[in-house]
């Protein structure tokens, strides 16, 4: 007999490991299980059929709950850490405290590029009108930058258990939480540079972008020729020229100082990294107008950038476009162009910041604190200037004095010709000159002069060496001078202190009698150097009114012990009268102190 091949059938495979009914599934089961047993139980089957009936039911019931309750907790360690579709994170927002911490974790990780922490929080480095600057991250700049360098889900179950994933909008609420965070794990930014930077082994930051180890991003500002690591003698020589002896040659400076402390404002961008102290703040004055502050300002501009602000009415108002600048602004250089003929620079909180490494205000707009760097040179400009207060230790000075009417000098006659039409084609060439200078000065050792002033560190010392470096003389030479004769509050007080001598010698006498001396004294007198009458140089409140006698207390303490020129004033309490007793110490030989 003959039989045909028997084509047996294939076993049915048996079920994968990992391919487990879904919640659903059993869901189902479950629900199928008590139909059967309700069913049972209505026909009257035996009790022990109904019994096994139920059972199964509750079994699959406890598996349904175990399957979901397994479900919703793979969804939340998913939801809290950042995912990846492909390389770009991901943030589910559909459990909003989730998201917060997704939010703050995918931040702090790196995996959005360029964001830093300058101030009270995270930013980034964005550009406006002047060029690069700082962007604090707000809600709606944090949704943007979800949306370029993230992606931002939400997760919705179904009925079924399956999940479906939609593109959102990283919600308002979710980013405002998230940027409420006080104490962020970001890269520090401390400024944006426009130019190389040098670095304490003597080399330059060249490549563009974030530098961790310095705190600054470089975007340049010129393309500029390789600077040799360590120029020759012909590189320094045509360096030299072309700044000291050509771009500067035709401004009439006052003295040799004045023209020393311009040039060393020319080598402040660079050296931000080496130098971190607290920079004094450059005043650029002219005896006329028209002598040329403007155009020393606009070679800075030139070079590194540089932000114009509004002089401030008042020192608060001061105070919030000190603190607007360094928050929203970028540029190395702030300028105050063109103040009123002969105003007096005088402001407190500008005292304060000429010494301040950082600077800590209230967030305009906003409740917190911000603590930026205060990595800027601040330059003030305008004619006859002088300062008043505290100010005049915190100055370096460049006058410049024309022997003619500025409008009388022929620019064709210039070295360079016109400036205002050469720097545009030329600003990188100078730029260039200032590097080779400093690379070389670095080369050979990085020499720094002796030159001190309390609290501005290495400033006048490095500044110094570089200047005696270049061959350029008069640093800080008048120093002295521009003290004195441009202290507003240092002559009116020097001469009232001096007429206060001249009627109470170094005897001890209270606020009030020395009002009633004033007020009592008559008003001619006084001929050649002899002092006037008490009551003409007394100060007065606004330049117009005699104070109170609280009032001038409280101006006689804030000058105790300070030497106004051969006069100093001194102070004793007496406990049995409860008053201050004052008395003025005459020393010819006295001088200001730094």
């Amino acid at each position: 007999m003959s039989t045909a091949a028997q084509v047996l059938p294939h076993p049915a495979a048996p079920p994968a490991e990992d391919a487990k009914p879904s919640p659903a599934e059993l869901e189902r089961r479950a629900s199928e299980a008590r139909a059967h047993a309700a069913k049972l139980e209505a026909d009257g089957a035996p009790a022990a059929d109904i019994k096994k009936a139920k059972a199964r039911a509750r079994q699959h019931v406890e598996e349904a709950k175990a399957a979901k309750s397994a479900a919703r907790a793979d969804r939340e360690r998913a939801r809290n850490r950042p995912r990846s579709v492909g390389s770009r994170p991901a943030i589910d927002v559909s459990s909003e405290p989730d998201a917060v911490q997704a939010v703050i974790e995918v931040l702090e990780s790196g995996r959005i590029p360029d964001v830093y922490l300058y101030g009270a929080g995270p930013a980034q480095v964005g550009r406006d009108a002047t060029g690069p600057t700082f962007v604090p991250l707000d809600p709606n700049g944090l949704t943007l930058t979800f949306i370029n360098q993230a992606d931002v889900i939400k997760t919705r179950v179904t009925n079924d258990g399956d999940e479906i994933v939609t593109s959102v909008l990283l919600p308002p609420r979710i980013a405002s939480v998230a940027l409420a965070k006080t104490r962020w794990d970001l890269p520090v930014l401390k400024g944006i540079s426009s130019v190389p930077l040098l670095l304490p082994d003597g080399t330059f930051q060249l490549r563009p972008g974030f530098h961790e180890k310095t705190g600054y991003f470089y975007e340049p500002r010129h393309v500029l020729r390789d600077v040799p690591a360590d120029p020759t003698a012909e590189d320094l020589n045509e360096a030299r020229a072309l700044i000291v002896e050509k771009l500067l040659a035709d401004f009439p400076w006052q003295t040799a100082a004045d023209k020393a402390s311009y040039v060393a404002s020319l080598f402040f961008a660079p050296l931000r990294v080496l130098v971190d102290d607290p920079m004094p703040v450059f005043m650029l004055s002219a005896t006329n107008p028209g002598s040329g502050k403007s155009l020393l300002v606009t070679i800075l501009e030139a070079l590194y950038g540089a932000g114009r602000s509004t002089w401030a009415a008042d020192n608060s108002e001061m105070g919030k476009v000190i603190t607007s600048v360094l928050t929203g602004t970028a540029n190395p250089i702030v300028i105050f162009d063109n103040l009123p003929n002969g105003h007096t620079v005088r402001f407190p909180v500008l005292s304060e910041l000429a010494t301040a490494r950082t600077w800590n205000a209230r967030i305009l707009g906003q409740s917190r604190m911000a603590s930026v760097p205060n990595g800027r040179l601040w330059i003030v400009n305008g004619n006859g200037l002088s300062t008043g207060d505290d100010m005049a230790r915190r100055v370096f000075w460049s006058v410049l004095d024309p022997a003619v009417r500025p409008d009388l000098r022929d620019a064709d006659k210039f070295v360079l010709g016109d400036l205002e039409q050469w720097l545009p084609n030329h600003a990188a060439d100078v730029l260039h000159a200032v590097l080779v200078l400093l690379a070389g000065w670095a080369a050979r050792g990085m020499q720094r002069s002796a030159h001190s002033i309390p609290s501005f560190g290495r400033w006048p010392s490095v500044l110094g060496g570089i200047l005696d470096f270049l061959g350029v003389p008069g640093w800080l030479e008048s120093r002295e001078e521009h003290m004195q004769d441009g202290d507003e509050d240092a002559i009116e007080w020097g001469a009232f202190l001096a007429r206060w001598y001249k009627e109470f010698e170094s005897g001890e006498v209270t606020s009030k009698t020395v009002l009633e001396a004033a007020q009592s004294l008559p008003d001619p007198s006084g001929y050649g150097n002899t002092p006037g009458p008490l009551s003409e140089v007394l100060p007065r409140e606004g330049g117009k009114f005699l104070p109170s006698v609280k009032q001038l207390g409280h101006w006689l303490k804030a000058r105790e012990g300070r030497h106004f020129g051969e006069y100093r004033l001194r102070r004793r309490y007496d406990k049995h009268a409860k008053v201050n007793l004052w008395w003025v110490e005459h020393n010819p030989a006295a001088r200001p102190q730094d």
